[in-house]
């Protein structure tokens, strides 16, 4: 008996629904589609994890194509110098997509390109397209999916030049990788000590609100001491419809409209973050000469695994 494909993921093509625009309050809003290639499991495998489109994801996608902060930078751009764009911790690229598909009549001003630690994400054993760049083939033009681990200096150097913009779902849920994850962060938005960019770079971040917020606010900490702002946590009302009638009271997320898979399950919150870079003085740890790979945070070196089954310690 073969059991070579046993435990071989099988995808199926999943549809997102997202609004158009945030304003102004409508009973139907209009809507737009997406579909990409997903795992219709629920893994939380640190390995399968990426494979399933979670709700926080869908967030961070609906907030890219509403925030009118990101609508003009797109359009501030020119094709001669298109905004540069990464996901990190991509998975199945469901934001990254849906950025493509949204935008696609500013195609050449924009060039994106999403990220995973997990390489199987990029290109199978077997040289074959992994499940995100299947998801990106047809942007091909203006998009790429790139292998990239946190902290690894070289993923870091070969995803350079700087970008414009970062944004990532729920990737700051890994005590071990949180200090690598801020130094990747850093080392891929600046732009160079005395660079003067049109405007800041930017990370949109989502998160699910899932304990006391230490972790979060460790990460935060980190790119403070960076050079970066101050982490703005983003209202509804700047990226989602509100329910007709309905203020919310106490519970905010009842007066807006979710896209469709894109409330957390039991109650839990998601937001999404705004971190701008705004002093370039400080050298990336990651692009000094001769610095090492930084898979670990301080404190987790006897870690055996990562999230991405590819950086496993022995």
């Amino acid at each position: 008996m073969d059991f070579g494909n046993l435990f071989q993921t099988t995808y199926t093509t999943e549809k997102f629904t997202f609004f158009k625009s945030s304003m102004p309050p409508a009973s139907t809003p209009p809507t737009f589609d997406v579909e990409i290639l997903s795992s219709p499991s629920a893994a939380t495998d640190f390995d399968k994890t990426g494979e399933v489109v979670w709700p926080v994801s869908v967030l961070l996608a609906q907030f890219l194509l509403s925030y009118a902060g990101l609508r003009a930078r797109i359009e501030d751009s020119e094709p001669t110098s298109p905004l540069r764009i990464l996901e990190l911790g991509s998975g199945v690229g469901l934001p990254s997509a849906a950025v493509l598909e949204y935008y696609a009549g500013f195609k050449n001003r924009i060039s994106l390109r999403a990220s995973d630690g997990h390489e199987a994400f990029i290109t199978t054993g077997e040289g074959e397209a992994g499940i995100l760049s299947r998801n990106l083939e047809k942007y091909e033009q203006n998009a790429k999916a790139i292998p990239l681990l946190w902290g690894k200096t070289q993923d870091v150097l070969n995803a350079l030049p700087s970008y414009d913009v970062l944004f990532a779902a729920d990737v700051v849920q890994w005590p071990a990788v949180v200090e690598p994850l801020a130094m990747t962060v850093h080392a891929l938005l600046h732009p160079g000590k005395g660079a003067e960019p049109k405007k800041r770079p930017v990370m949109y971040l989502g998160i699910v609100e899932r304990d006391d917020g230490a972790l979060k606010q460790k990460f935060f900490a980190l790119l403070c001491s960076y050079g970066f702002s101050e982490a703005r946590q983003i209202k509804y009302e700047e990226y989602l419809p509100r329910v007709e009638g309905e203020e919310g009271g106490s519970d905010e997320a009842a007066a807006f409209t979710f896209p469709a898979k894109g409330a957390e399950f039991g109650g839990r919150i998601c937001m999404i973050y705004e971190i701008e870079l705004i002093d370039f003085d400080m050298v990336p740890v990651l692009l000094e000469a001769g610095v090492t790979d930084k898979l670990l945070s301080s404190g987790h070196e006897q870690t055996m695994t990562l999230p991405c089954v590819n950086a496993s310690f022995s």
